[in-house]
């Protein structure tokens, strides 16, 4: 996600560009709202996940979580791949369980790298 403004009044942005203030963290193994190794941080407006700071994935995955509740919403976000891309890629969650140390609850919309495709 990108912290830039956007020129349309009606789009209301929840992520700031600067840091992470509003998302809340949560990594397999680890507790709600921490950030191990930095996996999520904010670089030149971007939101950037990286798992490279770890050894080995070891079943981690991580999510982040709006502090808010939205509904009725569209969600406009601009992603790419950098580096070595895993197989089934990035994944989008929209979920209201934070606790979860396994896999949330969730509606999921993924690219799938393989099939060159979203899923």
């Amino acid at each position: 996600m990108s912290g830039q403004s956007t020129n349309n009044d009606n789009w209301i942005s929840i992520f700031n560009g600067q840091n992470l203030e509003g998302w809340i963290p949560k990594v397999t193994g680890y507790r709600v709202g921490e950030n191990p190794l930095d996996g999520f941080r904010v670089e030149n407006g971007i939101l950037k996940v990286d798992y490279s700071k770890f050894a080995a994935f070891n079943g981690r995955f991580g999510h982040l979580f709006y502090h808010e509740k939205l509904s009725s919403y569209m969600l406009r976000v601009e992603y790419r791949f950098v580096g070595e891309v895993l197989p089934d890629g990035t994944r989008i969650l929209f979920s209201q369980q934070r606790n979860h140390d396994s896999f949330a609850i969730t509606m999921e919309y993924g690219y799938n790298p393989k099939l060159a495709c979203f899923t």
